[in-house]
Order: C-alpha cells, then sequence, then structure tokens
C-alpha cells in the first residue's frame, strides 16, 4: 500500500500536466528515492502559510493545471492570498492580493529582490546573463543601470519616435495589402507579431526595414524560447536532477536555440560595426552599448558592458518587447471586436483627433482618453506574463507573522490580482471607462493592477512599450473597421491560452479589416479634386459642418452613419449640407423639413442617384427600388403596385401566409423541444421570411433549407454592400478603382450567385406555369427588399414582447428600429430653393427616418419602447404623418407596405400566441444589446438568443 501511494498518486496527478515529462520524472523517482526521505509528506507547519495538502515526492505539482495562473487563482480563493505550496523540491510562496503583492514588492523589496535560478533562460540567452532572470546582485545592478539610464529612459524612447511612426505605417500597408479583397481574412497575430519583432529589432540592432525571412526568423525565436522558460522543465523543481537534460533532449534544445540566437547577433553586430565605420548615425541601442564601450567616462564609472553583456541585453529587449507588445495589442483588438460599442467609442476619438490626416501621430495619441483607457482594460484582463517572473527571498523573514525561509520562490499572481472583485466591479468584463475617472496606472504604485511588476525589479522597458501600443492600436483603429469571418460570432470567439511565460493563444486572431487606406491612395492620385472643391459651403447653401480637402465631411459619417448624422443635425439643424467626396449631399432630420422634400417638391426629388453596386448586383442592371425617375421606373412600378402588390393580391396571399407561418410555429417547437434550450431567433426568422418571399413570388412552397441559408445568406452580403462605404459612392469619377480593390469581382460574383438562383426559380415556375424571364426583375425587389425589412422588423420586434396590442407593438418596432433607417437617397433633378436655401441640381438627399422618429419634438420619451403611444393616436406609417416614415412617402414611397405589413403581423401575432420568450440565464435585459451592423439595412452584429417555451392553453 505505501508503495502504491508513492507511485499511483503522482501518476495521476501529473498526467494532465506533464504530458512530455511523466516518462522522465518516474525513471526519476525510481532512481533516487532518497528524496522521499528528505521530504515532508504532510502539510506546513503552523508558522508556514496556509498551503493545500500534498502528495509525497511532487508536492503540490499536481494542483498546478494546464494554466497555473487560473489553477493558482482557484487554489487561492479556498487558502487564501499568501499560500505555501511545495513544486517539487521548492517551496514556493504565492501571492493573490494587493496588501500581500505590496508586502513582497514594496515593504520587503530588497529582501525577495532576487531571481531563482533558470537553467531554460541562462541556456538561451547568450553569455548566460540574462537581465531579468539574474539574480540580484552587481551584475544585475549595473546591467539594469545601463538599460534604465542608457537605453530605455525617457529621452531615448522620444529619439525612437521616428521609428515607430515608420514601422506602424508598414504595418498599416502590409494590413491594406492583405485586405485589399473585400472580406478577406487577416491571420492578426501573425502580422502583429512580425511587426512587433520588426520594431524590437529596429529599437534594439539599429536595422530598418529588417526582411521578412529574418523578422521571421527571430519571432520564432522569440515564440519558442517563451514556450521553453515557462514550460515544464525537470529541474525547475527538481534542481538537483538538472543533469536529466540530457536525457530528455532539452540540453539540445536550449543550445540549439543559444546557436541561433548567436548567428542572429552576430550578424547584426558586424552590420553595426560596419555602420559605424561609414560614421553613420547611432540608431539603435547596440550603437548606444556600443558608443559606450568606447567613452571613457562610462568607463570610470564601470558602465562598460562586454561583448556578450551586449548581446545578452540586446537579445532580452528584442524577446520581451516583441512578446509582450505583440499580445496586448492582440489582446485589445480581441476585446474590442467582441465589445461592438467601445469599439465605436475608441474609433470616435481617434478619428476625430486626427481629422482626416493619413496617419495617427504620437502628439494625437496624447488626447485620446478612451484609448488609453482600452489599453489598461487590456492589461487587466489579459496581463501579458500572468504570474510575473517569479523572485526568491535572499533571507528568512516574515509576512503576517508567517515565516518565510530563504531560497523561497515567490509568484505573485497578478492575473489573479486584477480580476479579484475586491478590488475591481464586474471584474470578468471589458469595460474601459473604469478607468477613465480613476488614477489608477500600470507603473507599480498601485498594486492592483500590476501587469509589468513593482519594485526593483519592474519592468524597465514600460515607457517603450506603452507608447508603441498605444501608437500602434490608435492608427489601427484609425484606419480599419474591424469584424469577424462570415462563419463566427463572437459567442463562440474563444481562442484559448498556451501555458508559457507569457500567455499565448492557442489559435490565431483571424479578423475581416475593412480599410479606409484605398481613400487615401485616390486622394494622392486626385489632388485635381483639390482645387474643384469649395472648402465651405456659401452663404446660400444650408448651413455645413467644417469640411477637409478632398474628403469633404465623409470622416464624420461615422460606423452608423443614421447615429452620426443625427448628432450632427443637432448642432447644424434639420436641413443640413454635406461635401462627401465629390457628392453635395443634402441631409434632411425633421418631419417639416421631410414634409418638403417627400410632399411639397416630391417630383424634383423623385430620382435616385446611380448605384454602381446595386447595377452590378441585379441581373439586367435595372433594379426598380434604385432605378431613377423616368419612363421605366414609371411603367415597372405601375406593374408592381397593380399587378404583383394590390390589396387583393396581397389577400389571395393569405393562405401563404397561414402556411409559412404554421412552419415557422413548427420549427421553433422543434428547436425549443429541451426546456432552457436557447433559439436563435434570428437566423429562425431569415429562413421563415425568405422561404414566404419565395413562396409570394413563384409559388414554390416548402424550399429546401440549404437553398434558404443560401438566399438568406446572399441578401446579407447585398446588403452590406449597398450600405457599405464604396470608393465611386463618394468619388463617381474614380468607379475604375473597383477593378483594383475586388469590389467589381465581388459584385460580378454576388451577380453570378444571384443570376443561378433567379434562373434555376424561374426555371421551376416556368415548368407549372409558363413564366416570363421578363419577370426576373420583380424577383430582385420581392426577395432583396421584402425579405429584409420583413426579419428585420420582427426581429426587432421580438426584443420587447411583453406588451398588448399587436398593431400598436408593430409601429413602436418600426419607430425605433426602421429597416433602412435612412431610406434609399433621392437626388434632385433641377435646381429648386427649401426655406430659402439654394438646392442645386444633382444634389444627393438622405431622409434620416431613425433621427425623426426619435425626435423629441414630436415623441415623448423617444428612446422608451411603448406601444401605447400609438393606442389613441392616428399617426400610420403610410407616408402621411411625417414624423414616421419607416417606408418612406410620395411617389417613391415603398410599394410593398400591405404585403410586408400583413406578413409581420401574422407572424408576431403567432409567435406571441404559441410561445412564452424568456432570455437565456446567462443574459440580462440590461445587458442585452446586439450592436448594429453598417449596411443598407440595420442589421444586428450578434443574433438574438431567446429561450422559448411552448404555451399551453389548458
Amino acid at each position: 500500500m505505501a508503495f502504491s501511494l508513492v507511485f499511483d498518486l503522482p501518476l495521476l496527478g501529473l498526467l494532465p500536466v506533464l504530458p512530455t515529462s511523466v516518462a522522465v520524472l518516474f525513471f526519476v523517482i525510481l532512481l533516487s528515492t532518497v528524496l522521499l526521505l528528505r521530504l515532508g509528506g504532510g502539510s506546513s507547519s503552523s508558522s508556514s502559510p496556509p498551503s493545500p495538502p500534498r502528495i509525497p515526492i511532487i508536492g503540490n505539482l499536481h494542483q498546478l493545471g494546464s494554466l497555473p495562473h487560473h489553477s493558482l487563482a482557484a487554489l487561492s480563493r479556498e487558502y487564501g492570498p499568501l499560500m505555501l505550496l511545495q513544486l517539487g523540491r521548492v517551496p514556493t510562496l504565492v501571492v493573490s492580493s494587493k496588501e500581500m503583492a505590496e508586502e513582497v514588492l514594496k515593504t520587503q523589496d530588497l529582501v525577495f529582490a532576487s531571481r531563482p535560478h533558470s537553467k531554460a533562460a541562462a541556456g538561451i540567452v547568450h553569455g548566460g546573463r540574462p537581465i531579468a532572470f539574474s539574480p540580484y546582485g552587481e551584475y544585475w545592478r549595473q546591467a539594469r543601470k545601463i538599460a534604465v539610464v542608457h537605453l530605455l529612459n525617457s529621452h531615448r524612447v522620444q529619439e525612437l519616435r521616428p521609428a515607430r511612426e515608420a514601422e506602424v505605417a508598414r504595418l498599416v500597408r502590409k494590413i491594406s495589402e492583405l485586405s485589399s479583397s473585400p472580406g478577406s481574412v487577416v491571420d492578426v497575430s501573425r502580422v502583429l507579431s512580425l511587426s512587433t519583432c520588426s520594431f524590437f529589432c529596429s529599437a534594439a540592432l539599429g536595422m530598418s526595414g529588417m526582411e521578412e525571412g529574418a523578422t521571421r526568423e527571430i519571432t520564432e525565436l522569440v515564440s519558442r524560447g517563451s514556450a521553453v522558460i515557462g514550460g515544464f522543465q525537470v529541474e525547475t523543481f527538481f534542481p538537483g536532477l538538472a543533469w536529466l537534460g540530457k536525457f530528455t533532449g532539452m540540453d539540445a534544445r536550449l543550445a540549439e536555440l543559444a546557436r541561433r540566437w548567436r548567428a542572429v547577433l552576430n550578424r547584426v553586430l558586424e552590420e553595426a560595426a560596419s555602420r559605424r565605420k561609414r560614421g553613420a548615425e547611432e540608431r539603435g541601442f547596440l550603437d548606444v552599448l556600443l558608443a559606450l564601450g568606447m567613452d571613457d567616462a562610462a568607463a570610470a564609472t564601470g558602465v562598460v558592458p562586454s561583448a556578450d553583456v551586449m548581446k545578452g541585453i540586446l537579445q532580452t529587449m528584442i524577446s520581451a518587447g516583441t512578446d509582450t507588445t505583440r499580445l496586448t495589442l492582440e489582446g485589445a483588438l480581441e476585446e474590442l471586436v467582441k465589445n461592438p460599442a467601445a469599439m465605436n467609442k475608441a474609433q470616435e476619438e481617434v478619428r476625430a483627433a486626427v481629422q482626416g490626416r493619413p496617419m495617427v501621430a504620437e502628439d494625437d495619441v496624447s488626447r485620446m482618453s478612451y484609448l488609453k483607457a482600452v489599453i489598461k482594460e487590456t492589461l487587466r484582463l489579459h496581463p501579458p506574463v500572468p504570474l510575473l517572473i517569479p523572485r526568491e527571498s535572499m533571507k528568512a523573514t516574515q509576512i503576517q507573522g508567517y515565516e518565510i525561509p530563504a531560497k523561497t520562490r515567490v509568484i505573485i499572481n497578478a492575473w489573479a490580482i486584477a480580476r479579484n472583485p475586491d478590488y475591481w466591479s464586474s471584474p470578468e468584463q471589458f469595460r474601459p471607462e473604469r478607468f477613465l475617472q480613476s488614477c489608477i496606472d500600470f507603473r507599480g504604485s498601485d498594486f492592483q493592477f500590476i501587469p509589468f511588476g513593482a519594485g526593483r525589479r519592474i519592468c524597465p522597458g514600460i515607457n517603450l512599450a506603452n507608447a508603441t501600443v498605444e501608437m500602434a492600436l490608435a492608427n489601427l483603429l484609425y484606419h480599419f473597421d474591424w469584424s469577424l469571418p462570415e462563419a463566427m460570432s463572437v459567442a463562440n470567439l474563444d481562442l484559448g491560452e498556451e501555458r508559457g511565460l507569457t500567455t499565448h493563444k492557442k489559435q490565431s486572431l483571424l479578423l475581416v479589416p475593412a480599410s479606409i487606406a484605398v481613400l487615401f491612395f485616390f486622394i494622392l492620385l486626385s489632388t485635381v479634386l483639390l482645387r474643384r472643391l469649395s472648402g465651405g459651403s456659401s452663404s446660400s447653401s444650408p448651413p455645413s459642418p467644417p469640411r477637409i480637402p478632398i474628403i469633404g465631411n465623409l470622416h464624420q459619417l461615422g460606423s452608423l452613419p443614421h447615429q452620426s448624422l443625427a448628432a450632427l443635425s443637432r448642432e447644424y439643424g434639420p436641413l443640413m449640407l454635406l461635401q462627401l467626396g465629390r457628392v453635395p449631399t443634402l441631409v434632411v432630420s425633421s418631419k417639416e423639413m421631410a414634409e418638403e422634400v417627400l410632399k411639397a417638391q416630391d417630383l424634383v426629388f423623385a430620382s435616385r442617384p446611380h448605384s454602381k453596386t446595386v447595377a452590378g448586383i441585379v441581373p439586367g442592371g435595372r433594379p426598380l427600388a434604385f432605378a431613377p425617375y423616368g419612363e421605366y421606373w414609371r411603367q415597372a412600378r405601375k406593374i408592381a403596385v397593380v399587378h404583383l402588390l394590390s390589396s387583393h393580391r396581397v389577400q389571395e396571399l393569405r393562405p401563404a401566409r397561414e402556411a409559412e407561418v404554421a412552419r415557422l410555429v413548427r420549427k421553433i417547437s422543434e428547436l425549443s423541444s429541451s426546456p432552457g434550450s436557447a433559439v436563435d431567433v434570428s437566423r429562425t426568422l431569415s429562413s421563415f421570411t425568405c422561404s414566404f418571399i419565395f413562396r409570394a413570388a413563384l409559388g414554390m412552397s416548402g424550399m429546401e433549407e440549404g437553398a434558404t441559408r443560401e438566399i438568406t445568406e446572399l441578401v446579407a452580403q447585398s446588403s452590406a454592400v449597398v450600405g457599405g462605404f464604396q470608393v465611386e459612392t463618394f468619388f463617381p469619377g474614380l468607379a475604375w478603382l473597383g477593378k483594383f480593390t475586388g469590389m467589381d469581382a465581388r459584385l460580378a460574383k454576388l451577380a453570378g450567385r444571384w443570376r443561378a438562383v433567379h434562373d434555376m426559380a424561374l426555371r421551376e415556375a416556368a415548368s407549372r406555369r409558363g413564366c416570363r424571364a421578363e419577370e426576373r426583375g420583380f424577383l430582385d425587389v420581392l426577395l432583396a427588399l421584402g425579405m429584409d425589412d420583413d426579419a428585420a422588423a420582427a426581429a426587432a420586434a421580438g426584443l420587447a414582447l411583453d406588451s398588448d396590442g399587436m398593431k400598436t407593438i408593430l409601429q413602436e418596432t418600426l419607430r425605433l428600429h426602421p429597416p433602412v433607417p435612412l431610406l434609399i437617397p433621392r437626388e434632385s433633378m433641377k435646381a429648386t430653393q427649401i426655406q430659402g436655401y439654394e438646392i442645386p441640381a444633382k444634389t444627393r438627399v438622405i431622409i434620416n427616418a431613425w433621427a425623426i422618429a426619435r425626435n423629441p419634438d414630436y415623441w415623448p420619451s423617444p428612446e422608451q419602447f411603448r406601444p401605447e403611444r400609438f393606442l389613441q393616436s392616428r399617426i400610420d406609417f403610410k407616408g402621411s404623418d411625417f414624423e414616421f416614415i419607416p417606408f418612406g412617402a410620395g411617389r417613391r414611397i415603398c410599394p410593398g407596405i400591405n404585403f410586408a405589413n400583413a406578413t409581420v403581423e401574422l407572424a408576431l401575432a403567432n409567435l406571441l400566441y404559441h410561445f412564452d420568450w424568456n432570455l437565456p440565464e446567462a443574459m440580462s435585459v440590461a445587458n442585452l444589446d446586439l450592436g448594429e451592423e453598417r449596411g443598407l439595412t440595420t442589421r444586428k452584429k450578434q443574433s438574438l438568443l431567446l429561450v422559448v417555451s411552448l404555451y399551453s392553453c389548458q
């Protein structure tokens, strides 16, 4: 039985932790049983800090888990913030509170200023004397003095500003190249690794513009070094068994890493020496170190680095800077993508500060308080070195009455401290706002937030790392809009973590950047526009915000234009003239101005501006809703209104509506058969509306789910393209750029897919009733517009299911969530006047139906969902009440109002009748924010997930 305890229990405990070293460890145990006599098998003495029970030989090693910062945080919740573990042969003090951290890192900083020996770090770093891992003593003091005084001081960090700006510009160009085709997925982790490595090599070695092959090699060396140092090594916990590295292959692995580093460093040292001979200016840390070696004053003070010391310092700078900076940037982008409100706020701050200039400068960053808060919150949730680098007590001491022997290893769990609810409200949530009114910083004085450590061993490169992260993140947010790939949702964005000195992700962060860099590209090619653009509006024009040359007011559209334009109208009035690139654009934001445009001067504004994207997607290139005013539009609309969407035809479709709604109810019943299971309401409603519109248009009942899913995807992609940022929309003369940006190819692909769907459907319809090919254009309208509006309205109504009054719920939903918030733009066919202001011909007109429907002058408590407001009101959405025009008004009003209204009413009534609706357990009404995506219609960024229970009338 005694043999079983010694042999079997370690096997069970170590299997999940040490998959590559188990056999070696048991070999050691069999050869070294003398250790059993020297190790205590029980708990710590009464004068020692609390400790979990130990297993003979391995102590508490089995409790480290695959992610020690998580495992140790869980243990500390049971055994307290000061906890003693026996990790193999090494007594280890684990600190998990700010009070204990302050005791170790401030009150007794000198006692705990040393580091335990790391064979892995010493084996990799040139000369075997890494600064970060060096024991406290004369070598460490001199090496740190060189780093702090000569390499990482504020003056030197400022001198590196041109290198930072150049490297960030290269990063932006690289991402622009990778995202030149719309929708392209970029491996952000890889790009950031190469960029941060390139910058720190430039800073350390003076080698700007390194070849990608060399950068990739150093990046790999950094990554492998971090994995080795932070991984499980037998000698880390059993120092007397370091000789086993010869047999496990670890010594050979360390030697190979050291050899590769030595080759890289020798190469760059030779390059630096040759540069100095040619009289080149000092450009990197290496040049500073070489200059110190020849400085008599430095020699007098003893601060003269040898070649080995130089190489060790440079290797440490590159490794530490590359890894931590890249992980912070990656973590910030991951959190911002998961939190769209924070992303929008950060981008608005950055873009407002830069005002359309080609790049963010470091002077701009000083005005970006929210960006700085984002970086702090990222470091709080994702400290790059979650357990910091271990310390070691140089002599016996006491903490809170507990005896701490000399040579005790100390682990500071910075990750656990930064997620402690005693110091942080809602600690697991990403909330940058917590730092806006707070003085808490990461520079070592606030012990609840120590991602870089504190005291004597605090990271000396904080200023350099922070300046680099701020500059890079500001430019990434300025130049790109970031989203997840189509097949990925925020709910399943979990990259996992790998064990190591730094917290690398198991999977790369893959994102889709939408670049505005192309805008600056064609600005440079088209400076002739500058002479043709006015710097401001004339006295006879409507009020206008200040403009930037070339782009005008484009930068003020924001990621959600209906909200940005509403904010501008509060400052510049309900009739506002913007210059969007080359296009003068009139923005209407009040019912009075809407009535003037849509009723009093309806004929003047009855046309539409040309849309290359819509014409490119719709087969035949003549979409009814976007067609200019003229004979084609009049005839096409007449056919639609009289023959397809009349009240009689809507009534004839009643059986089809009822049949499809019955299918919808059955589908939701099946999906909710398991109690408490959440239903993806957005996806289910999309399938329903697609199936019904096809049935109404072509008589094709019971479409296969695969076909429905494909058409739903086509509608979503088409809406995103039509409502997204396209160069030719604002610079019509530059439509040719679509060949180079990939937009023409994307439109052609969408058109091809639509054509295949149409041909299939028309063949099926023709086989039954001889349908003619000329009907294809109406099919476009019925599919793309009818389906998108119905799904958006029904999904939005699902957010408020506990009110009475079916029609009032629908009306209030359309008020708060008009499916097309900016309607479809109109265009003036001739010059005219509105309120004495001159409106030239060919002026684009945007009606902000979203802003009008939330105007407190017309609606009390406009942001609240109150269907009761319509019970005693005659206001309707049919186009006569201009404070409520979700479908437009006048000649270009949506002809399918009756069709859409009947569909939504019947579907919503049945959904409310058959089911009770609730939020999933983990979600509350307070944090229910699905976000919005820019597009022709206001789609949600996240699906609406609800828990459905079948209603029983018994």
